[in-house]
């Protein structure tokens, strides 16, 4: 079976060298052709030159893309489409809406191909060594004769049956993930801001949250921290999840919360950062209301 991968970024690249070094017969496209020549020379794939190019040469298509607009852009904005015929499968790996998903497994479908989505859990380093986490969902049938070569990008497979659940789980867990480091970040940007910030942390390393603490202290303060998780795609996923959950008439007054000030902060030069910045951003934040206050 022919894999072929679109999307270089943060995770596909890692995702992308796993497969070639598993020995996987593995053609890349990347809209920013230089990623895909980069990857070329550093394991054995082959660059399609169009997102059609690389359909027809596969049997097993993989998007890891941005957002929605990414996916559709490639999906629909491209000969993507034309060489997506019977025998093939495509398997979304991006982080997107539910409602995407859906309109995909509807258009994909119609043109022959099967569709499942699997949003992944996990970062950068444990997409190099193939040990994400995947959610499922589509038909059992076409899942049976991929996963296979699914446990290479990762053993744990969460199935889920029907579409957009996988791709609602991913949003609910995310939530959580970002959830809980928005709000830390907050308290211990106002800890700063009373001259407690040592305090408070020495106090919570004593109690049952100190994994807590360690897990974000160097995330938010060690200038050298990877980035794994950039905080225009945190922004992104929480907007979805907001807009996943209101349309579904179940209301999320934290997740919108969230999600608005990390909006805020991805119009910032902290963007493309890892989303870690959120908490230099709230200490600036803080600091600046304190400074007008005075």
């Amino acid at each position: 079976m022919r894999v072929g991968l679109i999307g270089l970024g943060l995770m596909g690249y890692q995702i992308g060298y796993n497969l070639a070094m598993r020995n996987i017969d593995l053609v890349v496209y990347n809209r920013t052709i230089e990623k895909a020549e980069k990857l070329s020379k550093e394991v054995p794939v082959r660059v399609a030159s169009s997102p059609g190019d690389l359909v027809s040469l596969s049997d097993l298509i993989l998007l890891m893309l941005a957002d929605d607009e990414a996916v559709e852009d490639v999906v629909f904005g491209s000969d993507f489409m034309k060489y997506c015929r019977e025998g093939k499968t495509v398997v979304n790996l991006s982080t997107v809406t539910p409602d995407l998903n859906l309109r995909l497994n509807r258009e994909v479908a119609r043109h022959g191909c099967s569709f499942l989505e699997s949003p992944v859990v996990g970062g950068p380093s444990q997409a190099k060594a193939g040990r994400l986490i995947l959610m499922i969902s589509g038909d059992k049938g076409v899942y049976e004769k991929v996963k296979g070569h699914l446990a290479y990008i990762g053993e744990k497979h969460i199935y889920l049956g029907d579409i957009p659940r996988a791709s609602i789980l991913k949003l609910l867990a995310n939530s959580i993930f970002i959830g809980i480091a928005t709000y830390t970040a907050e308290i211990l940007a106002l800890a700063e801001a009373y001259g407690l910030g040592d305090h408070l942390v020495d106090l919570l390393k004593s109690t049952k949250y100190s994994p807590i603490i360690e897990l974000y202290l160097s995330r938010f303060k060690d200038p050298d921290h990877p980035k794994t998780f950039t905080l225009r795609n945190a922004a992104k996923d929480l907007t979805y999840a907001e807009i996943t959950f209101n349309r579904s008439r179940y209301p999320a007054p934290l997740v919108s919360a969230a999600a608005n000030l990390l909006l805020e902060a991805s119009r910032t030069d902290y963007a493309e950062e890892d989303y870690g910045k959120i908490y230099t951003y709230l200490v600036k934040q803080v600091l600046k209301a304190s400074g007008e206050s005075k």
